[in-house]
């Protein structure tokens, strides 16, 4: 089976305000931090300002970070009632303008997570590059009050025609589900939305196939799909084979909920004994 080498994640790091001060948040935070578990090499394209506060937690784990000078770092906020979660932006980092020239050729794949649509891409970055190509979409289905508060919106879809695979959540698309989700199967050759512990449904070729989650006494929540995303990314780079990948994620997620935080972030040994099992259940 190939190896994976090399995976570049581009996006923003950001500070999650919590009552104690601020937490380290960010797709690309928990995935560079994942994705250094499982492979020799990580590459992170971010931004933040001189107020960043976890810088060494990347230069610890010797993660190879390119980061946009900013004068202030992207800060979230969440607020939750009843039923519903309330998030807020309160600063943000500078934008990142990815040109042929910010994408490592030699990774094995690259994977695009914004949080405040701040990925630029300009025409034709991604029309050479060879290895797999894939995105989060999250970040480009949010736009912001004058206040901060984190609104849904459309982007031009357009603008993922050169990718191979969109990962979301069926939270990220409340409200314009059935839209999106069939303008994207006909713009990107693979989807997967993942449904909490429902599981994972990935689209390919006018097929779909749902992938039941593995069955856990979650913790901690926080960073799951992150987790899910990358290690569909990083079996399916060595596979290509949709049904390995699944198992693979929700065999990552699944561990990653029992812990709280980065501290709960799976290793491949660790991941592999639990697919083990999810195969024989589902598979």
């Amino acid at each position: 089976m190939p190896l994976v080498n090399k995976i570049q994640i581009i996006g923003h790091v950001c500070h999650d305000k919590v009552p104690e001060g601020y937490i380290l948040g960010g797709t690309a935070s928990y995935c560079s931090i994942f994705a250094k578990k499982l492979c020799p090499s990580v590459a992170l394209l971010s931004s933040y300002g001189p107020d960043f506060q976890f810088k060494e937690t990347f230069d610890q784990l010797k993660i190879d970070s390119t980061i946009i000078d900013s004068e202030q770092t992207t800060i979230f906020e969440n607020t939750y009632t009843a039923t519903t979660r309330v998030q807020y932006l309160h600063s943000q980092a500078s934008d990142l303008l990815i040109t042929p020239s910010s994408i490592l050729s030699d990774s094995d794949f690259l994977f695009l997570c914004p949080i405040t649509n701040e990925i630029r891409i300009e025409e034709n970055t991604l029309s050479n590059y060879k290895g797999l190509k894939a995105a989060t979409i999250q970040g480009w289905l949010r736009d912001f009050a004058a206040d901060g508060l984190v609104m849904p919106s459309l982007p031009d879809l357009s603008l993922f025609s050169n990718l191979d695979i969109i990962i979301m959540s069926d939270d990220d698309i409340t409200g314009f589900d059935q839209q999106l989700t069939e303008e994207l199967k006909e713009l990107v050759d693979i989807v997967v939305i993942t449904r909490g512990e429902r599981g994972a449904e990935v689209y390919q070729s006018g097929t779909s196939q749902l992938y039941p989650s593995f069955p856990c006494e979650p913790i901690d929540l926080t960073g799951a799909g992150d987790i899910f995303s990358i290690a569909f990314l990083y079996e399916y780079a060595r596979s290509n084979q949709i049904s390995a990948a699944a198992a693979y994620a929700h065999a990552a997620a699944s561990l990653s909920i029992e812990g709280k935080g980065v501290s709960a972030i799976p290793s491949h040994d660790q991941i592999l004994k639990r697919q083990q099992f999810y195969n024989k259940r589902y598979l």
